[in-house]
């Protein structure tokens, strides 16, 4: 079955058209102006940033869930442009969420909480190589802290603050815990009118200025009604407080439904390369949960009683300042070609993933099938960055297998369509039937979500093709349908044995495209 697979790679003239068609790049929103940006400046499923400044270098990460590989890296140079570096947990380590990118004594960390148990993994370069994921432990034993966040204290004394605003020692090396958690905040009153999910205070980020330790925390719930999520400020003379809020609280805040952006908060404070203060945090797309939390960037200015806050009248959906600095080269392209040797950093497995059941060979993506349904044979996904976007693919399968496009929130709840066993197949809500017969075992094709309305399509490569059943409905494939802070991403699957083989990969932003 592999040689049949990784027969004939393709034409002369289909490799081009590959290659004009690998044009869109994530992050591409935020068009640099003169003197302005819009947000997102990453757009996507990516929470819960996390930013360090190196030199004149930003390096961020984020929550990558249940997602293989995990802990992507980014860089940026202006806050505004962001390039992938380096997925840093190349294995499945549980849920990873709330993590922490940080910088000491010359080493990168990142710290983050699968489950029970936080770990930490280590690199002398930020490209790597990161280590195996060390448990912490206290006494002997694994200790525990969610949504954790690396501070050196006074003579650079370490410290992880946790949620519920704790602090708790580090060893020198930051590689175990040392002593007692101590509560050192309680957080903001939140006004008894306001419509929130929960007071959940979360999220710490601890910074330094002018004297001062400020606490940025967060507040409100992270995904539940529009108004829920905030981010908050504390201040201090002392790490270990007692701490003050801010006049001004909140600093980042949804006011209302029909703002822009929904559930916006978990925020970093940090100076940008033109010297101004910006608050980098996540927020949904209002109408938009499918997409899941892109990364939000908004100034903030200091007042004459030393606080942060924001100018009167910004707006996240609104043009605003550009903080200055050189722009990197964007390189994260949703389409593919399948032209390199190894899995592009677009590309994620569902849960523990199957690396060494995916090769690339002849500008094709072999997927060997590993059971008939989507949680034993698990999809590799791409992010959906856009509202209305198509993706189309030409799809060859083996004698017993499936093989298709998907739409996947879950392995319970997606949208799926392929051909295989002489049939065409249309998943719906984790639900796969034969729908039609179709010979042959090489098709294209395509989905089309236009606004969370979602066309499936079929057919034989070079003719026009079919669409399968009328319009479906998704925007409810969100968490707060399904549970787990997921988005509704593109994906390719194989089910059943033996093995399918993609070619030209195509994202289009918009309805267009030609398949």
């Amino acid at each position: 079955m592999i040689e049949y697979l990784c027969g004939a790679g393709l034409s002369r003239r289909w490799s081009i058209v590959a290659l004009l068609l690998t044009l869109f790049i994530v992050g591409a929103a935020p068009i640099r102006a003169d003197t302005t940006y819009r947000n997102p400046v990453l757009a996507g499923d990516y929470p819960d940033p996390s930013i360090i400044h190196v030199g004149r270098e930003y390096y961020m990460v984020n929550t990558s869930e249940m997602y293989t590989p995990g802990l992507l890296i980014w860089h940026s140079r202006d806050l505004v442009h962001w390039a992938p570096v380096t997925y840093a947990l190349k294995h499945y380590d549980g849920i990873v969420a709330a993590p922490d990118l940080t910088y000491y004594k010359g080493r990168f960390y990142i710290y983050y909480t699968p489950g029970r148990g936080t770990h930490v993994i280590t690199a002398n370069k930020i490209q790597g190589p990161w280590s195996k994921p060390v448990r912490l432990t206290r006494g002997g034993k694994p200790f525990s802290a969610f949504d954790p966040f690396f501070i050196a204290g006074p003579r650079g004394t370490p410290y992880l603050v946790g949620a519920g605003d704790f602090i708790i020692r580090l060893s020198p090396d930051g590689l175990s815990v040392l002593g007692k958690r101590r509560y050192i905040y309680k957080g903001w009153p939140i006004p008894k009118n306001w419509i929130v999910e929960c007071h959940c205070l979360e999220g710490p980020k601890v910074f330094r200025h002018n004297g001062y330790y400020y606490l940025v925390s967060a507040e409100g719930g992270t995904s539940g009604p529009p108004t829920s999520h905030m981010a908050i400020l504390a201040r201090s003379k002392n790490l270990l407080g007692p701490w003050e809020n801010s006049p001004y609280n909140p600093l980042v805040h949804t006011y209302s439904r029909h703002d822009a952006w929904w559930s916006t908060g978990h925020g970093t404070v940090l100076q940008a390369p033109d010297k101004q203060w910006y608050i980098i945090f996540h927020g949904y797309r209002k109408n938009y949960l499918t997409m899941g939390r892109s990364v939000l960037l908004e100034p903030v200015r200091w007042t004459k009683s030393g606080w942060p806050k924001l100018p009167p009248g910004t707006r996240p959906g609104e043009a605003l300042p550009y903080p200055g600095g050189s722009v990197v080269s964007d390189s994260m392209r949703l389409s593919d070609n399948f032209s390199g040797g190894a899995l592009g950093m677009q590309w994620q497995f569902y849960g523990p993933g199957r690396s060494e059941k995916c090769q690339q060979l002849h500008h094709r993506l072999i997927l060997h099938a590993t059971g008939s349904d989507m949680a034993a044979s698990p999809p590799v996904l791409c992010m959906a960055v856009a509202e209305s976007y198509s993706v189309a693919v030409n799809v060859l399968v083996d004698q017993g297998t499936e093989g298709g496009l998907a739409l996947f929130y879950n392995p319970s709840e997606f949208i799926s369509v392929g051909i295989g066993r002489g049939h065409v197949w249309y998943g719906i809500q984790g639900h796969i039937s034969a729908v039609g017969a179709f010979a042959g075992t090489r098709a294209v094709v395509k989905i089309v979500n236009s606004h969370n309305s979602v066309e499936c399509f079929f057919g034989h490569p070079g003719q026009a093709l079919h669409q399968l059943l009328p319009a479906l409905y998704v925007g409810g494939y969100t968490h707060q349908t399904f549970g787990g802070y997921l988005s509704l991403r593109p994906g390719l699957y194989a089910l059943g044995t033996g093995a399918a083989a993609f070619e030209r990969f195509r994202y289009n932003v918009g309805k267009a495209g030609n398949p």
